[in-house]
């Protein structure tokens, strides 16, 4: 038996006396330290002796450990949910930061680690350097503690991808195409580095494995080999192993010689040893315990950040809290976010090599950006790893210190420069609006619509009418169309050459098409071809001719075919005077425009579902449709022609149906109803090529385009032409004007030709 055993078999220790729990506790320590050694190897730990003392310049190391413990505890915790994809990566970061309880602390207290683990380990090579501790025999633990702070800054930059939002996915980009200002070997190290030509799924995967492998692992491997450096070097060191900075020498200096003076003799004047050995316990423990509180207290007040704030939107509260995230990346090229920027650990850097311009160095074709991204650090990284051989000159050390002093002052303004810049740019505080806008957007759609969609987050907002509906309307309608509404409606034209498109079809806006003051004005007609048409003349002359009752029984129709206000009113009243205006609209309209069956085709716009959603989409996506402008049409490009080629199309059908969304306003809002559920774009442009009427074309000889001219400035509306020897006739739809062709005969219409009730004298219609 195990002589160490004999408690365990032996006589019971409550037998003697002793306290249960007490005495169970030793025999399980004894038992532990029996098989384990573990309580040994733990004595030894906080017994062993410190060469020179105790002191807090002792700390530098032991702060690193523990915020690399703290990123390898968190890291375990996010590495379990997250998804290195794509279409997941954002999607798995969103689920971590607002459905997983405590996701958002965890995830907190992981990055601004990290940018701690940046500072002090920086720090920590400021207190080398000033205190001498990278000069022989220590040159290997300035080397590893090199090693240390570039592996930090690595675990941000690949860290900063991962997010996949708009921000790290642009930053990265740019980043990484410094690689391509390398000649001969750029282009094949980026492509190798990003897993092909562009950024995608390829890429997130090479930077999550030398983020969590690469860089996390060679982190602790650096870490213990630079441990391992420092011990020994205290062993070797003739100064007794204790590395201090000039502050903390003097304050040590001070503490141990009024120290030494408490309780001595007024005849003893010797203070005790400076630098006299001391165990680890229990006061460097302490002094490295107060680090790490002082450490955890700054990240959980980054965490927290209690100075802002939390916001009110879907998100909100205690998930709003932790580290930032914008929306999904976009992949298109337009939509790269300008405000992108590094992290604070590299701005002094970005600032640096906005210094230099982007043209080629004369001679060598090369872009002068090399020279601060490559060049210059390259040289700081040299002459950091060659100070342990600088410092054995007589004057080296002071060299060394100047040095670093100038390259930290110069980063530390560079820094300060670039942040200050960007507050003074407005260009930049409207891109970082609109990014935080569209993050919260985004957050708003996922928590109101029911969660994400398989095909990912990006397409909540490709397929949202109110975010990307004004870039559409910016990029394709506003040169010609204003919308001078409010918020996102609020998009102006410099020069409007077309009829104002806000609140399209509502009841205020065809009161204004209708009213003869406003129809041949800038907010309609007025700036077009069809100013002095007979639609203006109409309005402004017949059309006033009407009772009230029936204008606005005309207007109710008009509405109801849009679609507003629910199913036509619930009302009989309402459901009356709709019924009634359609059967004005057919009596008084469709001398020109279709309606419910009756109507020339080719030239004007129909009137069934005026202004509706599919009405839009179909509008929009060929304006030249005979259904719509035909032959007419005023400069408005056909949008979207042919499914089977999309490289034709001006917009793709999703953008389509998304802007005639934006126009009707149908977006989802947390404090109103949802908005309709629409049929896919290819069903309706379907429709609409289905009912795709023969629309006349311009001929080569003068009679043939003298024919269509008459067909599309709309003469053959009243009058028609059945007097022109081998033309095929043309016939009025609704005869109210004479045939020019020659005197009514048979099959004729008589000139000048019969009045009937539905007919009014084309001299009242085109007045």
């Amino acid at each position: 038996m195990n002589v160490g055993s004999a408690n365990i078999q032996g006589e019971s220790p409550e037998a003697k006396g002793g306290c249960p729990i007490v005495c169970a506790g030793k025999v399980v320590g004894q038992w532990l330290e029996d098989r384990t050694g573990i309580i040994s190897a733990y004595r030894k730990i906080a017994g062993r002796i410190l060469p020179g003392g105790v002191s807090w310049c002792r700390v530098w190391p032991s702060a690193v450990l523990f915020l690399l413990i703290v990123q390898a505890i968190t890291g375990v915790c996010l590495w379990m949910h997250y998804s290195p994809s794509a279409q997941t990566a954002w999607e798995s970061v969103y689920y971590i930061q607002y459905q997983l309880p405590g996701g958002w602390l965890v995830r907190g207290i992981h990055h601004y680690s990290a940018q701690l683990l940046v500072a002090v380990t920086g720090l920590y090579l400021l207190h080398l350097v000033f205190s001498g501790g990278y000069r022989p025999p220590r040159e290997w633990v300035w080397w590893t503690a090199l090693g240390l702070l570039a592996l930090a800054l690595g675990g941000c930059l690949t860290g900063d991808l991962l997010l996949w939002d708009v921000n790290g996915y642009s930053a990265s980009q740019v980043r990484v195409g410094f690689l391509t200002l390398l000649p001969g070997i750029g282009d094949d190290l980026y492509r190798l580095a990003v897993g092909g030509q562009t950024f995608g799924h390829h890429t997130l995967t090479r930077f999550f494995a030398l983020h969590v492998s690469v860089i996390a692992l060679g982190f602790w491997v650096v870490f213990g080999l630079h441990w391992y450096f420092l011990r020994r070097s205290e062993r070797l060191a003739a100064d007794g192993g204790l590395v201090q900075c000039p502050a903390c020498r003097w304050l040590r200096q001070w503490w141990k010689s009024r120290l030494g003076s408490v309780g001595q003799s007024e005849a003893s004047t010797t203070p005790p040893s400076v630098y006299a050995d001391e165990p680890y316990w229990p006061g460097q423990f302490f002094r490295n315990a107060v680090v790490w509180l002082g450490l955890m207290i700054i990240i959980l007040l980054l965490v927290l950040h209690p100075w802002k704030p939390a916001a009110k939107e879907a998100g909100g509260g205690l998930a709003d809290r932790g580290a930032r995230l914008l929306a999904p990346a976009d992949p298109d090229p337009a939509a790269f976010y300008a405000a992108a920027r590094p992290e604070w650990s590299f701005r002094g850097l970005y600032q640096l090599s906005n210094l230099f311009p982007s043209n080629p160095i004369p001679g060598l074709g090369i872009s002068w950006k090399i020279v601060p991204i490559f060049v210059l650090t390259g040289l700081v990284a040299l002459f950091f790893l060659a100070m342990p051989f600088i410092a054995w000159w007589k004057w080296g050390h002071v060299v060394n210190v100047a040095a670093v002093t100038f390259v930290t002052v110069a980063l530390i303004l560079l820094t300060l420069v670039s942040y200050w810049h960007d507050a003074a740019d407005s260009h930049y505080r409207e891109a970082v609006a609109e990014a935080e806008a569209m993050a919260q957007r985004v957050k708003v759609l996922a928590a109101g619509l029911g969660g994400i969609p398989p095909q990912g987050a990006l397409s909540l907002l490709h397929q949202d009418p109110k975010t990307r509906g004004p870039k559409l309307f910016a990029s394709h309608c506003v040169i010609c169309h204003d919308l001078p509404g409010e918020s996102v409606m609020n998009i102006r034209a410099e020069k409007p050459s077309a009829p104002q498109l806000y609140r399209f079809a509502r009841r205020e806006w065809i009161q204004g098409l209708l009213d003869p003051a406003k129809v041949g004005g800038p907010e309609y007609f007025g700036n077009t071809r069809f100013a002095a048409s007979a639609m203006v003349r109409y309005v402004q002359g017949r059309y006033q001719n009407l009772p009230d009752s029936d204008k606005a029984a005309i207007i109710e129709a008009l509405v109801a075919e849009a679609g507003w206000d629910g199913p036509s009113g619930e009302s009989p009243v309402q459901k009356e005077l709709v019924a009634r205006g359609r059967d004005l609209i057919s009596q008084h309209c469709t001398q020109c425009h279709v309606y419910r069956g009756e109507g020339p085709r080719g030239f004007t716009p129909t009137l069934d579902g005026y202004g509706s959603y599919a009405w839009l989409v179909g509008i929009i996506a060929d304006p030249t449709h005979g259904l719509f402008y035909g032959a007419r049409n005023d400069r408005m490009p056909v949008y979207w022609s042919s499914a089977v080629d999309p490289g034709v199309n001006r917009l793709q059908g999703d953008e389509v149906a998304v802007l005639a969304q934006f126009l009707r306003e149908e977006w989802f809002e947390p404090d109103r109803p949802l908005p309709p559920k629409r049929e896919p774009f290819l069903m309706i442009a379907g429709r609409w090529d289905g009912l795709r009427p023969t629309v006349p074309i311009p001929g080569d000889s003068p009679a043939e385009r003298a024919r269509w001219l008459y067909q599309k400035e709309l003469c053959s509306l009243c009058h028609s032409m059945t007097g022109v020897e081998g033309e095929e006739p043309i016939m009025a739809y609704r005869p109210a004007g004479g045939d020019p062709g020659g005197p009514g005969t048979s099959g004729r219409t008589p000139w000048p030709p019969r009045r009937s009730s539905h007919s009014p004298p084309a001299a009242e219609i085109c007045r």
